[in-house]
Parts: C-alpha cells; structure tokens; sequence
C-alpha cells in the first residue's frame, strides 16, 4: 500500500525528467511512495534510461500542449493505469514538471472523511476574469456542472492532495460524463474541472502543498523568493516554477545541486 501517488507529466530532456525524479526520493523519506509519470513521444522512446527508484512509466504517451485538454487528460489516465495494475493506494497529488520539492515532504495517512456532494446554485456570470471567458464557451460542459449543482472554482494543479477516493469520483465523473468529447474551446481545464470536482466531493477544504510563483519575468522566482515563501507558510514543501535549465541558481543554492 503506497501512502502516496506523485502524478506528474513529461516534456524536457532526459536528464531534467531523472533529476526531477531523484529531487522526490531526496526530500520524500517519510512516505511509501510511487510517481506515475506520463511521456512525451519522445522521452518514451528513451524510457529504458529513465530513474526507476519508484517509478511508474505509463504506456500511453503523446505530446501536450499548453492551455488545452492535453493537460487534464494525462492525470486521468495516469490513475486509470494505477488501478489497471491494482496499485494500492491512499492519496494521490498532482504535480506539474516546473516544480522541485525543497523540503522534507510530511507524512501522509489515509483520509477516511466520507464523501459528499457540495450541491451549490451558482451564477455562472460571476465569472468574467481570468480563464473563465473562454471557459464559459464550452456550453455543454457548463450547463452539465449546472445540471448538478457543482460549483465552478479555479486553483492550480501543483501539489493538490486527493484521497483515493475522490480522485477516482472525479476521474469517474469525468468520463462517464464524457467531459473531454464535450469540448468546444480548449481552455485550462486541469485548473478548472478538478479543484471544482474535488471541491464538490470533499467535505473540507482541500490542501494544496506547492506555492506558485506569479508575476515575475518567465514566473521563474528568486533564491530571496522562495526563502520567503518557505519562512511564512511552514506547510509548503514544494515550489513551482523552476526553470528547464539546470544550471540556474535556483537548483544549487536552494537544493543544493
């Protein structure tokens, strides 16, 4: 039984994808632990040279795309294949390949919290900001979230913590649904249709453990930055917005590289 699940998706060299991969077991010692990692076309071609120290390699692999469903779709099927391989587990967070976990993560328990279903009215004209315009375009999703009551929120997909259980009502709604056939206007759907899913069957708050640089050249934060993050939220144990090149300073002043 892993403690566990890190889902995460790949596009950058082979040598970022295994530092990214030894950065978890360096700062992951308190959980059993296992990342499901899902390829770009080519990385898969070079799968056999890839860190194996508790990880999974999902078979299906594509390349993705930014601000399209490409995104959400991955995290979906990387579940599927965990329990197409009847992985045992107790939680599961997305992650996203920008971040680096740059403290000791805590240790996870099984959530027992019964399910629930958060039924809300909400007044989809509310929603004038952000992504939500060419969100709001996809009527039939819209009018399906509507139907039922669930509320639409945003919040990024970094670090995001669900239970076994909701993240398969969430993976099961989506499909049974047939939310990806329903697309009119691609979108950031990751960041929109789980926080609002998770949101809809959680009976707490949901805990969110990366930080998410904003506002800077590239989002790409300083050394000062994130020493700053870390002193205000003690609960934070995972940055996002590391950058592709390795060399950066971010890598060896903050994790000692």
């Amino acid at each position: 039984m892993y403690d566990i699940i890190y889902s995460i998706t790949f596009h950058q060299s082979l040598d970022f994808v295994n530092h990214f991969l030894k950065n978890i077991e360096k700062y992951d010692v308190k959980n059993n632990y296992l990342i499901v990692i899902h390829l770009s076309d080519n990385l898969y071609e070079k799968k056999d040279q890839i860190y194996k120290k508790n990880v999974l390699i999902n078979p299906i692999h594509y390349n993705k795309k930014l601000y399209t469903h490409l995104l959400l779709k991955p995290f979906i099927e990387n579940f599927e294949y965990l329990i197409t391989q009847n992985i045992k587990f107790n939680n599961f967070m997305t992650l996203t390949s920008s971040n680096r976990f740059v403290r000791e993560a805590p240790k996870f328990e099984l959530d027992e919290s019964p399910l629930c279903e958060n039924k809300i009215v909400q007044n989809i004209q509310d929603l004038k900001k952000w992504h939500w315009p060419n969100f709001l375009k996809n009527k039939k999703i819209v009018q399906l979230f509507q139907s039922n009551k669930i509320k639409l929120i945003c919040g990024e997909v970094s670090g995001r913590l669900y239970s076994k259980n909701v993240i398969e009502k969430i993976c099961d709604f989506i499909r049974k649904k047939k939310i990806l056939e329903l697309i009119e206007c691609e979108v950031v759907f990751e960041e929109i249709i789980f926080p609002s899913l998770a949101n809809y069957y959680m009976n707490k708050k949901q805990k969110v453990y990366c930080h998410t640089f904003r506002g800077k050249p590239r989002c790409i934060p300083s050394v000062d930055d994130v020493y700053k993050i870390l002193e205000e939220n003690p609960h934070i144990y995972i940055i996002k917005r590391f950058p592709d090149d390795l060399n950066n300073i971010l890598f060896k002043k903050i994790l000692g590289d």
